[in-house]
């Protein structure tokens, strides 16, 4: 059974693990993934995804006034497929819309169909496209949803 916590020092080694695997040269460094959870809980907040006391993905948002960015979303490849990816960014929607947010931006990949369409399925739109964003010849979507807070 898959559990989900607030992100703590505890779980760096094996979210630098996943980061590498997952995102080979593109990965963040160590020290720029450390300078955003330096941040936490005050400018963001980042969650695990635990199965026992493994770290099988993560997720982060930063929130600025009236807006979120996306910072972060990964599940490690031999648990992708499970509902985990969904049970993390909803952690965020959550975070975000409960610190009232009036648009939640992030970038993905134009080839990660999966990730695309489930972005979709939350109500996200294409608004923009950046050439070379994760490297040479890997162009990032940028997507937006516009929260209705009542």
């Amino acid at each position: 059974m898959t559990e989900f916590k607030v992100i703590d020092q505890s779980h760096f080694a094996e979210v630098m693990e996943i980061e590498k695997a997952l995102f080979g040269r593109e990965a963040w460094s160590k020290s720029v993934f450390q300078s955003e959870l330096d941040l936490v809980p005050n400018q963001r907040m980042y969650w695990v995804a635990l199965e026992g006391e493994k770290v099988v993905g993560y997720s982060g948002v930063a929130v600025i006034d009236d807006f979120a960015d996306v910072a972060t979303i990964a599940v490690a490849a031999d648990h992708q497929r499970k509902g985990i990816g969904a049970v993390l960014f909803q952690k965020i929607l959550d975070y975000a819309t409960d610190h009232l947010v009036k648009r939640i931006m992030l970038e993905v990949r134009t080839n990660n169909e999966t990730a695309i369409e489930m972005y979709k399925k939350y109500g996200f739109e294409t608004v923009a496209m950046r050439p070379n964003y994760y490297g040479p010849m890997l162009d990032a979507f940028v997507m937006e949803l516009v929260v209705e807070n009542d």
